[in-house]
Protein backbone atom coordinates (compact mmCIF):
# COMPACT_ATOMS: atom_id res chain seq x y z
CA UNK A 1 0.00 0.00 0.00
CA UNK A 2 1.51 3.36 -0.96
CA UNK A 3 2.16 6.02 1.69
CA UNK A 4 -0.82 8.29 2.20
CA UNK A 5 -3.54 5.69 1.81
CA UNK A 6 -5.64 3.51 4.09
CA UNK A 7 -7.75 0.43 3.36
CA UNK A 8 -10.95 -0.28 5.30
CA UNK A 9 -13.02 -3.43 5.35
CA UNK A 10 -16.65 -2.36 5.48
CA UNK A 11 -19.26 -4.94 6.47
CA UNK A 12 -21.80 -4.06 3.75
CA UNK A 13 -19.30 -4.00 0.85
CA UNK A 14 -17.72 -7.00 -0.86
CA UNK A 15 -14.44 -5.19 -1.65
CA UNK A 16 -12.25 -3.20 0.76
CA UNK A 17 -12.54 0.57 0.57
CA UNK A 18 -9.32 2.50 -0.07
CA UNK A 19 -8.87 6.16 0.81
CA UNK A 20 -5.95 8.09 -0.65
CA UNK A 21 -4.94 11.40 0.93
CA UNK A 22 -1.27 11.79 0.01
CA UNK A 23 1.92 11.21 1.95
CA UNK A 24 2.06 14.79 3.24
CA UNK A 25 -1.23 14.28 5.13
CA UNK A 26 -0.44 10.79 6.38
CA UNK A 27 0.39 11.63 10.01
CA UNK A 28 -2.57 13.99 10.41
CA UNK A 29 -5.00 11.50 8.85
CA UNK A 30 -3.75 8.59 10.97
CA UNK A 31 -4.04 10.69 14.14
CA UNK A 32 -7.60 11.74 13.34
CA UNK A 33 -8.54 8.19 12.41
CA UNK A 34 -7.20 6.96 15.75
CA UNK A 35 -9.26 9.62 17.57
CA UNK A 36 -12.40 8.71 15.64
CA UNK A 37 -11.98 5.02 16.39
CA UNK A 38 -11.34 5.78 20.07
CA UNK A 39 -14.55 7.80 20.17
CA UNK A 40 -16.49 4.98 18.47
CA UNK A 41 -15.08 2.38 20.89
CA UNK A 42 -15.49 4.63 23.96
CA UNK A 43 -11.78 4.54 24.82
CA UNK A 44 -10.93 8.23 24.49
CA UNK A 45 -9.36 8.36 27.97
CA UNK A 46 -7.03 5.46 27.16
CA UNK A 47 -5.88 7.07 23.91
CA UNK A 48 -5.37 10.43 25.65
CA UNK A 49 -3.33 8.77 28.41
CA UNK A 50 -1.15 6.93 25.85
CA UNK A 51 -0.59 10.16 23.92
CA UNK A 52 0.43 11.91 27.14
CA UNK A 53 2.92 9.14 27.92
CA UNK A 54 4.39 9.40 24.41
CA UNK A 55 4.75 13.18 24.75
CA UNK A 56 6.45 12.78 28.13
CA UNK A 57 8.89 10.30 26.60
CA UNK A 58 9.71 12.70 23.77
CA UNK A 59 10.36 15.46 26.31
CA UNK A 60 12.79 13.27 28.27
CA UNK A 61 14.70 12.40 25.09
CA UNK A 62 14.99 16.00 23.91
CA UNK A 63 18.63 17.05 23.69
CA UNK A 64 19.77 19.80 26.01
CA UNK A 65 21.16 22.98 24.46
CA UNK A 66 24.89 23.53 24.88
CA UNK A 67 25.72 25.39 28.08
CA UNK A 68 28.53 27.42 26.51
CA UNK A 69 26.42 29.48 24.07
CA UNK A 70 27.29 33.20 24.06
CA UNK A 71 24.58 35.62 25.21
Amino acid sequence: MPPGSTVFSVSNRPQPTRIQYGANLSAAFQFRLQLALADFKGIQATVAREAGLQLAKVDTERPQPPSDLPN
